[in-house]
């Protein structure tokens, strides 16, 4: 029977790691790509927490969101921010769509352009 191939309850289990040497790097001297390796950067050191866009001639990232999570923040029913996201709405929502998916940029110029005209709308006399 081949080396690491063990028949186990009518299957046959495949155990990589047996007589293997697990110093990282492979029969061909090559880096174990299995093995946690430092990855080198000329930039700045990534901490894994986007801090902002530090790279020049690339436009910025907004945090994307689903109509749930629009609604959740902003305090609203879900069916308000979808019936304001369609185009037959007066003004509507700015947003992305990606097929059948809508998602909305959290803090881009266009989403606040809209709260801001959204906040000095006219109000329904009592």
């Amino acid at each position: 029977m081949d080396r690491g191939v063990k028949p186990v309850g009518g299957g046959i289990r495949c155990d990589l790691f047996a007589g293997a040497d697990l110093g990282g790097q492979s029969d061909s001297g090559l880096p174990n790509r299995h093995t946690p390796q430092r990855v080198q950067t000329n930039d700045t050191d990534m901490a894994g927490e986007q801090v902002g866009n530090n790279r020049k001639g690339q436009a910025p990232f907004f945090e994307v969101l689903t109509a749930e999570e629009l609604a959740e923040r902003w305090k609203v029913p879900v069916s308000w921010v979808q019936e304001q996201s369609r185009t037959r709405a007066l003004d509507p929502i700015p947003h992305v769509r990606l097929g059948r998916y809508v998602r909305f940029s959290y803090g881009s110029p266009d989403l606040d352009k809209w709260w801001l005209r959204r906040q000095g709308g006219t109000h329904r006399a009592s």
